[in-house]
């Protein structure tokens, strides 16, 4: 009964013309950033070829700062994110199946660090232990990863990367394609770099709010990432973007 219930909703949700609302870093090239005015990536990309084009669904997209990105969906005034599970969001929301894409998280530190040969070496998080480690607010990852080191958190990666340019920190965990980015924007290439192997992925799925009447569109949006990885759309996309799945 109450999935019925729940499902009738959706679809007076749809009928009205109400947009199903995602949340985004606004923050966060080439997945999801804003240019002049809006929400642009691959993240905006593979969500209108789902759940726009295949399912029909209208779709609103909205860029803020990642914290409170989370909050709009915590409390039920946005619908959804695209980003990595955790046992905190699955506490307000339900997750996809199917996975679109994932990112490889990665050291980066200033060029000519007198650890290099240390950093080289890690292959775990605990082993960043005794370096001066930063990351964003709201990282999923960082906070569940990294749980065990003492992290100093700013408002965005880019923060994090030109402080680490001026050696205010030792290093940070950020997927290549986003780090490369940021850096070539502040004209940083070749001082913040790339150090040692790639630690993990991290698996990015569609989140949808309980409260949220689009709840029941998750078996839907499984079919079409099915879909589009079947007919090679999905791969298309990632391409484009130059970014792994």
């Amino acid at each position: 009964m109450v999935r019925w219930i729940v499902a009738l909703c959706c679809c007076i949700a749809t009928w009205a013309g109400e947009p199903l609302r995602i949340a985004y870093f606004d923050s966060f090239p080439p997945y999801s950033f804003r240019e002049h005015g809006e929400m642009r990536g691959v993240l905006i990309e593979l969500l209108d070829e789902a759940l726009g084009r295949r399912m029909g669904v209208p779709l609103r997209h909205e860029g803020y700062a990642w914290l409170r990105a989370q909050a709009l969906v915590r409390e039920g005034h946005a619908d959804a994110l695209f980003t990595m599970v955790t046992a905190e969001r699955l506490s307000y929301a339900e997750a996809s199946t199917e996975s679109p894409l994932s990112l490889t998280m990665t050291l980066f530190t200033y060029r000519g660090h007198p650890r290099w040969d240390e950093m080289e070496k890690v292959r775990t998080p605990d082993q960043l232990a005794s370096f001066r480690v930063a990351s964003y607010y709201g990282n999923g990852w960082a906070k569940t990863r990294l749980a065990n080191i003492v992290l100093d958190w700013r408002p965005t990666d880019r923060e994090v990367l030109r402080l680490i340019a001026m050696k205010r920190y030792d290093l940070t965990v950020i997927s290549p394609e986003i780090a490369y980015r940021l850096l070539s924007d502040m004209n940083l290439s070749g001082e913040v770099v790339q150090v040692g192997e790639p630690l993990e992925r991290v698996i990015f799925h569609l989140l949808i709010s309980r409260r949220s009447p689009y709840l029941p569109e998750l078996t839907r949006f499984d079919e079409a990432v099915r879909a589009m990885r079947r007919d090679g759309t999905l791969a298309r996309i990632l391409e484009k973007w130059g970014v792994g799945g």
